[in-house]
């Protein structure tokens, strides 16, 4: 088990949940690798089931710029919920209607129980879209 904050190696892989939102473009990706080239990484990076569930790109730009890429465990109950409100929050996209069904997809299939309405806070879909994205599932 890792320590609350560690040094990673150079060779972890993504969680399928950190793949859920579009890559970053060639030029986002160069600006993300300066900033961490001159500022260093500021966030940590977070690991589940030893995968990068949050900050692939981060974990990729920090093995770019030589720095270090520093993580902590995942520790909560819900890691889809997780990845959908700091991507969702952190970053500003515009997802196409095929990749709001495949996000509430993978939220459905990790957490069935919740409702549609909790699910489409999450997705920040609306909840009859959750409903027929169910239906088909």
């Amino acid at each position: 088990m890792l320590d609350p904050i560690t040094e990673l190696p150079d060779d972890l892989q993504p969680h399928p949940l950190a793949l859920q939102f579009r890559p970053f473009t060639d030029d986002e990706f160069a600006d993300l690798v300066a900033d961490i080239t001159a500022n260093g990484q500021h966030l940590p990076i977070m690991l589940y089931e030893g995968k990068v569930l949050d900050g692939w790109h981060r974990y990729q730009a920090c093995i770019k710029a030589g720095v270090k890429a520093h993580g902590e465990p995942y520790t909560g109950s819900n890691p889809a919920a997780f990845v959908c409100s700091a991507n969702l929050h952190r970053r500003q996209l515009n997802l196409t209607t095929a990749q709001k069904r495949e996000l509430i997809a993978t939220v459905l299939k990790e957490n069935p129980d919740l409702s549609n309405r909790q699910i489409g806070k999450l997705t920040k879909t609306h909840h009859e879209t959750v409903g027929v994205e169910r239906g088909e599932l």
